[in-house]
């Protein structure tokens, strides 16, 4: 088959790695892209697969595996960011990044998927959104919203920008050596 499923799928329907492959594997995909709530133990269960011949891992979603902090609950592409402002928050998820690297290098993926981070200010889509359904959209409480948004995300974005820059000069390199590419 030239389609790969995505992990994502089914990943939530059981704790092991082994359950999640064989389900897709029965649908008649034998190509996938391990998503970012694998653990090492999901990992473990889905390699001897994958040595057999019977799977084939074409790309991995970072942050893969779930990293071993608290952010198991929150487990999201990225709950670590790479263009975090804050150098600590910034170098843990570069490092987080380089394991999911290896992982799909140890799986055979050629690619990891990559989501770039963000700009650190409050959410307001959910306002917006909230607008937009009361058929306010224009309004001027939802252009105030929209401008202020627009505002501080231009006032905030290059120190975010930069960071990401300084990232993935870190991980195309790193990424170049084990052959494998980076979505983003």
């Amino acid at each position: 088959m030239r389609f790969a499923l995505s992990t994502a799928w089914n990943a939530e329907a059981s704790r092991a790695g082994r359950v999640i492959v064989e389900s897709i594997l029965g649908l008649g995909f034998n190509k996938v892209e391990l998503n970012f709530r694998f653990t090492k133990e999901k990992l473990s269960e889905v390699l001897p697969i994958v040595k057999e011949g019977r799977l084939e891992v074409v790309s991995v979603h970072n942050f893969c595996p779930v990293p071993e902090d608290d952010s198991f609950e929150r487990a999201m592409p990225d709950v670590h960011s790479l263009s975090s402002a804050d150098e600590r928050e910034r170098r843990l998820a570069v490092s987080l990044t380089r394991r999911t690297i290896e992982t799909a290098r140890e799986f055979g993926a050629k690619a990891v998927v990559i989501h770039s981070g963000y700009v650190d200010m409050p959410a307001r889509t959910a306002d917006l959104v909230h607008l937009f359904r009361m058929d306010k959209k224009g309004s001027k409480e939802y252009n105030e919203i929209q401008s202020s948004t627009v505002a501080e995300r231009r006032q905030k974005v290059k120190v975010h920008f930069d960071s990401l820059t300084t990232s993935f000069a870190e991980l195309v390199s790193f990424a170049r050596e084990r052959t494998i590419s980076l979505g983003l």
